[in-house]
């Protein structure tokens, strides 16, 4: 079975939208969930949705934590999440605040 991404690029939900910066990310996760689903066969745990996006929810957490000097208004923001929901997150990971 093939799938085919029928999504609208050009969404005006995404302001300064790069395609070729969109592109590298989802190739890059499609290539990792092909990689996994390879090696891991007939094992496959059972909520990998939830497990993809904690995997990518921390690391994109800390990246962009790190980009704003740990300045988590300007972190959420750019998260497109709300403060609190963005402290609730580093909270859930055991991410320390940068001091």
């Amino acid at each position: 079975m093939t799938f085919r991404d029928t999504s609208n690029n050009n969404n005006s939900d995404r302001p300064n939208d790069d395609s070729s910066s969109n592109d590298d990310i989802r190739k890059t996760v499609r290539n990792s969930v092909k990689t996994f689903l390879k090696r891991y066969g007939d094992n496959q745990p059972e909520d990998l949705r939830k497990l993809v996006l904690e995997e990518v929810e921390k690391p994109l957490l800390e990246e962009v934590l790190r980009f704003t000097g740990g300045n988590q208004c300007r972190s959420a923001e750019i998260l497109g999440v709300s403060r609190g929901t963005l402290r609730n997150r580093i909270q859930y990971y055991g991410l320390e605040p940068r001091r």
